[in-house]
C-alpha cells in the first residue's frame, strides 16, 4: 500500500501482525549493502483491514496487534496497539526530511560525521518522532555511553578506539512503551533522544526505511527483530566453557606447556586462541602465522604443522586463529588478487592500504570472487585443525570504492560480508561442526553467523568493568546473545616497573589492587554469555600467574561455570530459538519497577539468577537492589524479600548471586572439558514458588542436526500446596535427540523451611539416609573464598547415586538422590 503527499510516496507493508514497515521512497535502489542486513524470507499472510478517514484525511491500516495511520498533507504517521493506545507518532513540527530538509535536521550534529556533507554528494534523510513523558529507550547495539539511551547523540558508525573498545552499532531501539524501532539503512547516521520529548534519526544518504516492532514485552520485541533479521545459530557446546588466550609464544614448548598446565592444574578449559604474528618485524615468529596475512602455519611455533595442532586437539582443546581482513605480498595468491581487482580501491584506483606499516591491503569482501578466493585460504587451515576464527579489525574502510558501492555505503556492513562468507562456506564444507567466529566489528544482522562479539581493547579498571556490563546488556537487547570482553580487561593494571616481560614472556605479577581487579572481572565473566581470557601484557590473563590465592579463587569460578553448563546451554537455546537474551537487564523482567528501569550494575543471568558484580576497589560490602518477589542467596540459601536494597559483606572471593523464587536450575558434574563426560547425574536446584518451572535443553553440541529436530527438551515443574507439600515433576524428554532418553541420575536440592516427614518418588516412600551436610554435588560450594565458605569446597562433584534416598542437609535444603531412572518422575516432600 502507498500514500502520496508533499514529501513523496510513502510505501506501507504489513509484514506480520506485529511488524509494520514504512518506507519513504528515495529513488535509490537497494543493493547488497542493504540486503545483507535483513533475512526474513516471505512473510506469512495475515488479516489486514484498511480504511480511509476523510477527516482528518488519513489512511489507517490495522492488524490484530497494530495499527498505523498515515496523513499525506501535512505528512504525519501514528502507530498504536490494537486497543488504540498510541505507541509512537511523528513530530508535528517536522515529521521527515529529505535532502535540504534533512540537512536542517542534521545541523549542529558534529558527531554525525558525514551527515549533511554536500561535498560527498550525499542526500541525507531524517525522521523525527514525539516521545511520551517518561518513555525510556534501550538497545542500539554494542558501544556508546550509558545503558538507557536518552539524552545523548549516538553515532551509527563502526569504529574501534584503543583503551575504550569497539562501537558495533545497530539502529534498533526498544522502548519502555512496548515497541521497537529499526531503521534499515547502512549509511552513517545518528540517533538522538531527548528524554520525554523527541527522537530524531538521521542518515547521511539512502532511504528512510523503518520497521515498527510491537511487543509489548522486551522479549517479544527482540523476537520480532529476529523475525526481521534472522535468528541466531547455536554455538557448539565447547564455546560456553572456558576459553584461554595468552597472546604470543616464544617457542613451541610454550604452546604445549600452556595446554599441559591447564590440565595438570585441573583448571577446566575447552579452547585456546592463537594471535597473528603481526608485522614482518614485530612478533614475527610468535604468532600462529609467519608473517601476518600469510595464512600459513608458523613452523617455528608449530613444528610438524598439523601434527602439533593434533597434539593439542588430542588433549580436547579447540583452536582459534586470529586474522584481519587483509592481504599482503606474503599471502598465497596475492598476485591473482591484484590481477583480478579483488581489493578495495583508493581514489586513484590503487589497492587501499589496510595497514601501511604491515604492507597489507583491504580485501573487498563485497565481491563474491574475493570471498571465494579468501575462503580457499582459510579452508586449508581448518583442515589442519583450526576450528574457529577471530575476525579482528573489520570496522571497514574510511575511504575508497568497493564492488557494492562507496565506503560510505559499505563501511558499517563491511564485516557482515566477511562473517557471512566464513559462515556459509564453513557450513557447506564442514557440515558436522558449528561455526564460531569472534568478531570485533559488525552491524545489525551479525548474530546470524555464529558470531561472538569481542568488544575490542579496553582498559581494565572496575569503572570499565561497570561500562562493559552496560554494553553487554545493550548488546543483548540489540540481538547479539553472545559477547566476550577480555577477562581482566585488555590492558592490565600492572606494577610500577611497567610489568616487565621476562625472557619467557612470563608476567611479572601485580599489586593487590590488580589482583582484585582481575578477580572481579573473572567473577563477572563466569556469569556472562562467554568466558574468555585475553589481554596485555603477555601471560597476564593466565589464572595462575598472580599466585596461589588468586589462582584458587579464579579456578573455583571456572569450575562453577562448568557445573552450570546445563543451565547456560539451555539459556543459549532460549536466546537462539525464542529471542530471550540470557544477559538480561532487570527492566526486561520487571518493566513496571522504577528502580529497575535504568539499573545496569546488576543483571539477570538467564531467567533464574541475579548477579551483582563488585565494582569498587577495596570494597568490604556491596549494596544491591532485589526486585519484588523472594530471592535466595546462591551461596548461603538465605531467603530475602525483594523490592528493596540490600547490603552484603564481600571479600576478594565474593560475587553476590541470588536465585529467583520459583527457579529450577539444572547443573552438571565437574569436568575438565565439555566432552569429558555425560551430564549425569543432573543436579537440580529447586526453589519452590508459584509457577515454579525449569528447562533442560540437549543436543549433540557440535552439529546443525538440532535444526532438523535432533534436540530434546526436559521440563521440570514444582508446586507447593497450602499444607506445605512440595511436588516436583521431571518430565520425559521430548524431541529427536536419542541420547537424552537414556536414564539419568538426579541429585535434587529442594529449598524447604524444615525437614519433611515423608519423601516419596512416584508414590513410593524412600528412606532417609544418615550423614552430615556434605557439600558434594552442590554447585554453590565451588565458589566461596577464604572466610565465607559455609559448606566447604567439593572437588569431585556429584556421582550418580546407586539408590534412592533423602536427607535434610541444613540451611533449608532437602537433598533427594535418585538412581538412573526413566522419566517422567514425581517427587513429593510432605510436611
Amino acid at each position: 500500500m502507498s500514500a502520496h503527499g508533499a514529501v513523496g510516496t510513502v510505501e506501507i507493508a504489513v509484514c506480520s501482525p506485529g511488524i509494520i514497515n514504512l518506507r519513504l521512497a528515495s529513488g535509490e535502489a537497494y543493493g547488497e549493502a542493504e540486503r545483507i542486513i535483513l533475512d526474513h524470507g516471505p512473510w506469512e499472510p495475515c488479516a489486514v483491514r484498511v480504511r480511509r478517514e476523510e477527516l482528518p484525511g488519513r489512511l489507517v491500516i490495522e492488524t490484530e496487534r497494530l495499527s498505523i495511520a498515515v496523513a499525506a498533507s501535512p505528512f504525519a504517521v501514528e502507530f498504536a496497539d490494537a486497543g488504540g493506545r498510541r505507541l509512537l507518532r511523528t513530530d508535528p513540527g517536522r515529521a521527515v526530511g529529505l535532502g535540504g530538509a534533512a540537512d536542517d535536521a542534521a545541523a549542529g550534529g558534529s558527531e554525525a560525521g558525514h551527515i549533511g556533507a554536500a561535498a560527498e554528494g550525499l542526500r541525507p534523510v531524517a525522521a523525527r518522532f514525539a516521545l511520551a513523558e517518561g518513555e525510556r529507550l534501550y538497545g542500539m547495539g554494542d558501544g556508546g555511553e550509558g545503558f538507557e539511551r536518552s539524552g545523548r547523540v549516538h553515532r551509527i558508525w563502526t569504529r574501534h578506539t584503543a583503551h575504550v573498545g569497539s562501537e558495533i552499532p545497530s539502529p534498533f531501539l526498544l522502548s519502555s512503551a512496548g515497541y521497537g524501532l529499526f531503521f534499515h539503512n547502512p549509511y552513517e547516521g545518528s540517533i538522538e533522544a531527548a528524554p520525554g520529548r523527541l527522537l530524531e534519526y538521521r542518515a547521511a544518504h539512502g532511504t528512510l526505511d523503518l520497521y515498527l516492532l510491537y511487543g509489548p514485552t522486551m522479549d517479544e520485541i527482540v523476537r520480532r527483530y529476529y523475525e526481521l533479521t534472522g535468528f541466531p545459530m547455536m554455538l557448539p557446546r565447547w564455546a560456553f566453557g572456558y576459553q584461554q588466550s595468552s597472546r604470543h609464544f616464544m617457542n613451541s614448548q610454550e604452546v604445549l606447556d600452556l595446554a599441559r598446565s591447564l590440565r595438570e592444574r585441573r583448571i577446566p578449559c575447552d579452547h585456546l586462541t592463537f594471535l597473528s604474528s603481526y608485522s614482518r618485524t614485530f612478533m614475527r615468529e610468535q604468532g600462529w602465522d609467519k608473517p601476518i596475512a600469510s595464512y600459513e602455519l608458523n613452523s617455528y611455533l608449530f613444528p610438524g604443522g598439523a601434527k602439533t595442532l593434533k597434539r593439542l586437539r588430542a588433549q580436547h582443546f579447540t583452536l582459534m586463529a586470529h586474522q584481519y581482513p587483509q592481504a599482503s605480498a606474503d599471502t598465497p595468491g596475492y598476485r591473482e588478487l591484484l590481477e583480478r581487482g579483488l581489493f578495495v580501491r583508493a581514489k586513484d584506483g590503487s589497492p587501499l592500504a589496510y595497514n601501511p606499516a604491515w604492507g597489507t591491503i583491504f580485501i573487498d569482501f563485497t565481491n563474491p570472487e574475493a570471498r571465494a578466493w579468501w575462503w580457499a585460504l582459510l579452508k586449508r587451515i581448518y583442515e589442519k585443525g583450526v576450528s574457529s576464527w577471530w575476525n579482528d579489525g573489520g570496522e571497514g574502510p574510511e575511504e575508497g570504492e568497493l564492488l557494492a558501492g562507496s565506503y560510505l555505503r559499505c563501511h558499517n556492513v563491511f564485516d557482515l560480508f566477511r562473517q557471512r562468507t566464513l559462515f556459509d562456506n564453513h557450513r557447506r564444507d564442514f557440515p558436522r561442526s558449528r561455526v564460531v567466529q569472534r568478531c570485533r566489528s559488525g552491524y545489525a544482522g551479525l548474530h546470524r553467523y555464529g558470531v561472538i562479539v569481542q568488544p575490542g581493547d579496553m582498559d581494565s579498571g572496575l569503572d570499565v568493568l561497570a561500562a562493559q556490563i552496560e554494553k553487554s546488556l545493550s548488546s543483548a537487547l540489540s540481538g547479539n546473545p553472545f559477547r566476550a570482553p577480555d577477562m581482566g580487561g585488555h590492558y592490565s593494571q600492572i606494577t610500577s616497573d611497567g610489568g616487565t616481560l621476562l625472557g619467557s614472556h612470563a608476567y611479572s605479577g601485580g599489586d593487590t589492587r590488580s589482583d582484585e581487579v582481575f578477580l572481579r572481572w573473572t567473577q563477572y565473566c563466569a556469569f556472562s554469555s562467554i568466558m574468555w581470557a585475553h589481554g596485555h601484557p603477555e601471560r597476564s590473563k593466565l589464572p595462575w600467574i598472580r599466585g596461589p590465592e588468586v589462582e584458587e579463587i579464579a579456578a573455583r569460578y571456572i569450575r562453577l561455570r562448568y557445573r552450570l553448563l546445563p543451565y547456560i546451554y539451555t539459556c543459549a537455546y532460549r536466546a537462539c530459538a525464542h529471542g530471550e537474551p540470557f544477559m538480561r537487564p532487570l527492566v526486561m523482567d520487571f518493566p513496571n519497577d522504577p528502580e529497575a528501569a535504568g539499573l545496569a550494575t546488576e543483571y539477570l543471568f538467564g531467567p533464574a539468577l541475579l548477579v551483582a558484580p563488585v565494582l569498587a576497589e577495596g570494597a568490604t560490602s556491596r549494596e544491591l537492589y532485589l526486585p519484588p518477589g523472594a530471592w535466595y542467596d546462591f551461596w548461603s540459601h538465605e531467603r530475602h524479600e525483594g523490592g528493596r536494597r540490600l547490603s552484603l559483606p564481600v571479600d576478594l572471593a565474593t560475587l553476590p548471586v541470588f536465585v529467583r523464587e520459583g527457579a529450577i536450575i539444572p547443573t552438571g558434574p565437574e569436568m575438565q572439558y565439555v566432552a569429558e563426560k555425560r551430564c549425569d547425574p543432573i543436579t537440580l536446584l529447586v526453589y519452590p514458588g508459584e509457577g515454579s518451572e525449569g528447562l533442560l535443553y540437549e543436543d549433540d553440541g557440535e552439529s546443525y542436526d538440532y535444526l532438523a529436530g535432533a534436540c530434546a527438551l526436559t521440563r521440570y515443574r514444582c508446586r507447593r500446596s497450602p499444607d506445605g507439600t512440595v511436588s516436583l515433576s521431571i518430565g520425559a524428554p521430548t524431541g529427536g535427540y536419542r541420547d537424552a532418553r537414556r536414564p539419568k541420575g538426579y541429585e535434587i536440592r529442594i529449598w524447604s523451611e524444615r525437614a519433611p516427614e515423608r519423601v516419596s518418588v512416584n508414590g513410593a516412600r524412600i528412606e532417609r539416609t544418615d550423614g552430615g551436610a556434605s557439600s558434594a554435588g552442590d554447585p554453590a560450594a565451588e565458589r566461596r573464598g577464604p572466610g565465607r565458605d559455609r559448606q566447604g569446597t567439593a572437588r569431585g562433584g556429584a556421582t550418580s547415586p546407586t539408590r534412592a534416598g533423602w536427607r535434610f542437609a541444613g540451611q533449608h535444603l532437602t537433598w533427594v538422590s535418585l538412581p538412573r531412572v526413566a522419566s517422567p518422575v514425581e517427587v513429593r516432600l510432605e510436611p
